[in-house]
């Protein structure tokens, strides 16, 4: 009787086990344990998978080589107190992860401790999100900026290349200055599509690269400079 019973007792622990060993694998969260000198001693697929390891890389080895900073947070406390720990994890292949750890002790059926028991989340699709609201948030509030600015900037724009034209329709004026009022005219409507690229910004796109003359550049520079009175010692060629 005694060895049947106990035949029966060791069935029934057998199945129990295998009822905690497939809940633990079949969990999301990653589950792991270690003992009180901080040896991993047990991680389940999910740890495995969020850690980017072999199993063989994990289990038996020292918490310090996988995850430094959750051994530290235990040791001085702040894993136990604030209740969970956020690191930025180093996977193989340099891809970087932000893992989301909480511990609680484990301990045997007269409560002495064991060691610890770490469940971990993988949070970097999260906090990925929260950097693109982040992001759309500042480019709605730069919007609102560039409409004001646009605003300021394009009325007294259109004023000022409308005089111009006027004064060069009305005076006789030709040489030099009509060439200066040529360069105020197309600056201003240079200027006028700067701003107009500065509202763009609020919608991003891709860098596309144009031709642009330097030469007429470095002959517009010329013709403001040799026109004023500051530079009138100065020869300038080209």
């Amino acid at each position: 009787q005694a060895d049947s019973r106990a035949l029966e007792d060791r069935k029934n622990l057998e199945e129990l086990t295998n009822l905690h060993e497939n809940l633990v694998s079949s969990l999301e969260s990653a589950i792991m344990t270690v003992n009180k000198e901080f040896r991993i001693a047990f991680a389940n697929p999910s740890a495995i998978a969020m850690l980017g390891l072999e199993r063989e890389a994990i289990v038996g080895q020292s918490l310090e080589t996988i995850c430094p900073e959750v051994k530290e947070a235990i040791l001085d406390g702040r894993l136990i107190e604030h209740g969970r720990l956020e690191v930025l994890y180093r996977a193989p292949g340099d891809q970087f992860r932000h893992l989301r750890w909480s511990v609680s002790p484990l301990r045997d059926r007269e409560n002495r401790q064991l060691g610890y028991t770490l469940i971990g989340f993988d949070v970097t699709r999260l906090r990925e999100m929260e950097k693109q609201v982040e992001e759309s948030e500042r480019l709605a509030a730069l919007g609102r900026v560039a409409a004001n600015i646009a605003h300021e900037i394009r009325n007294p724009l259109a004023s000022l290349s409308g005089s111009i034209q006027l004064l060069a329709s009305t005076l006789q004026v030709d040489g030099a200055e009509r060439r200066l009022m040529d360069i105020v005219v197309r600056e201003t409507d240079n200027l006028n599509g700067w701003i107009g690229s500065f509202l763009e910004y609020t919608r991003p796109r891709p860098i596309e690269a144009g031709e642009t003359d330097l030469a007429q550049i470095v002959n517009d520079v010329l013709q403001i400079l040799t026109s004023g009175d500051q530079f009138g010692n100065v020869r300038f060629s080209a």
